[in-house]
């Protein structure tokens, strides 16, 4: 313990005199235990961003990749909040498509609207993840309703993007102040990057059933049908 009363972890290391006194050295490993912290958190992370990745290429619906998804990045980076916010057709709002942490009934229903003066709404138009760690300061945007009555303090949030316009945004948030890492940063963008990947696999699919019901003689495999039809 400090002088200011704060506490940090030690190594204590001891040996008994010729003369039965016992001398001590007491070592500040701060740092160290810092260090392996962050190696830990970083391991952890890149086996959840393996683990999404073989599940999106599995193929699975996209409703039960974004309930996977938002579990898996809530529980990595220990946080109490994770959402996916899909496009409505208006362009004018976002549906709370999946999330974990928030009140019943509300995935599937709650909308946060794409202005610039909510964080998905300026997350949109934001070509890097956006950072906020304290909403009661931040002067870029305002907390919407969907996370002012949640009480919640920090988050970051990170686009999903679209062939021809942004899919959504999926978002972290906490009630504490949390201070974001850059490997956080890192890790929902990769989460963000597969979850593109699924929704662009999903919609060459959709074209390619399409294809093939307008063409019933068409013997394209699959793949093939989804290699030309990313040409395209």
């Amino acid at each position: 313990i400090r002088k200011d009363g704060s506490q940090f972890p030690v190594e204590i290391s001891a040996q008994k005199l010729s003369d039965g006194r016992i001398q001590g050295i007491v070592r500040d490993i701060t740092e160290r235990v810092q260090t392996e912290k962050k190696q830990k958190n970083y391991t952890r992370q890149q086996a959840a961003v393996a683990a999404l990745g073989q599940r999106a290429l599995l193929g699975i619906e996209l409703e039960q990749l974004f309930d996977e998804t938002v579990k898996l990045v809530a529980d990595t980076l220990s946080l109490e909040y994770c959402k996916i916010l899909q496009m409505l057709p208006d362009r004018q709002n976002l549906l709370l498509q999946a999330g974990v942490g928030w009140q019943d009934g509300l995935v599937g229903k709650a909308t946060v609207t794409t202005g610039i003066n909510s964080q998905a709404g300026y997350t949109l138009i934001s070509d890097k993840p956006v950072v906020a760690e304290d909403l009661s300061t931040e002067q870029r945007f305002k907390a919407p309703p969907l996370l002012s009555e949640h009480g919640i303090i920090s988050g970051m949030s990170i686009k999903i993007s679209g062939k021809d316009q942004p899919f959504g945004v999926i978002g972290v948030h906490s009630r504490q102040k949390h201070t974001f890492t850059q490997d956080d940063v890192n890790f929902l963008q990769a989460i963000s990057n597969i979850l593109t990947m699924a929704i662009e696999r999903k919609e060459a699919e959709e074209k390619y059933r399409l294809l093939v019901d307008s063409s019933p003689d068409a013997i394209l495999s699959l793949d093939e049908g989804l290699r030309i039809l990313s040409y395209n």
